[in-house]
């Protein structure tokens, strides 16, 4: 997991840096982590676009004489959505604001162990749900395999599912039940909202009560009877709570 931060105060990302590593001693998944720090966003950006992968990101939102924290996570985001941002910040107001990019978390300063440790866990889970993980479908003219990753949601259509997506086909239709689906996808990152709707929560956006918006802007009904699970898993999912 390449983790990498982002702060002109030398003392921040040294801090942040040992904390992470010290999660990963705790939790015994040190080997995994590879940590790069910069000063400067502008560098940062330079490097990523030159091909530096990035699982989680900490950044400071305001440095100085650069490019801002956010500004460098709307141009991350246009790229890959799904860049994980952690923002490090004493301007609570800038919270509202990291809406647009689903920070995920905001970090206060002076930083704590503990909420580096939640943010960690909630950024590992993620990751590994992220990792090349493929489902083998069967459609009509062909056997395929989709990245977990890239399935949106599934559909019930009569006999059929329709499996949307986010790769460059967009959507397959299969011969299967939700519940033969659902049993080859991972729990912790698919829920049921609907009877005719299981949803990839790295897809949703948005919920409220009966609605959810997912990456492409769809709204999708969440059933009275889905409702509580729903909304542990998608709590569970972003904010690390039990679900």
């Amino acid at each position: 997991m390449q983790i990498v931060i982002c702060d002109d105060e030398s003392i921040y990302l040294t801090s942040v840096a040992n904390q992470i590593l010290l999660w990963g001693e705790k939790s015994q998944r040190a080997k995994s982590l590879t940590v790069k720090s910069f000063k400067s966003t502008e560098d940062l950006l330079e490097a990523w676009t030159n091909g530096m992968s990035i699982d989680l990101l900490f950044v400071d939102i305001q440095i100085p004489g650069e490019l801002s924290g956010m500004e460098l996570a709307k141009i991350i985001h246009q790229k890959d959505e799904y860049v994980p941002i952690a923002f490090i910040t004493n301007y609570a107001e800038y919270a509202y604001e990291g809406y647009s990019v689903n920070a995920l978390r905001y970090l206060r300063k002076p930083l704590l162990q503990r909420d580096i440790d939640v943010c960690m866990d909630i950024a590992w889970r993620q990751w590994i749900n992220r990792q090349n993980v493929f489902l083998s479908l069967v459609t009509n003219s062909q056997s395929i395999h989709v990245p977990v990753q890239a399935i949106i949601y599934a559909e019930v259509l009569a006999h059929r599912l329709r499996i949307c997506t986010a790769d460059e086909i967009g959507q397959y239709e299969i011969r299967s039940t939700l519940d033969q689906l659902e049993s080859k996808l991972p729990d912790s990152q698919f829920v049921r909202c609907h009877k005719s709707f299981p949803v990839s929560l790295r897809h949703v956006r948005k919920y409220k009560s009966g609605v959810l918006t997912i990456s492409s802007g769809l709204e999708i009904p969440v059933g009275r009877k889905y409702t509580q699970t729903f909304a542990n898993k998608f709590r569970a999912y972003y904010q690390g709570d039990e679900a």
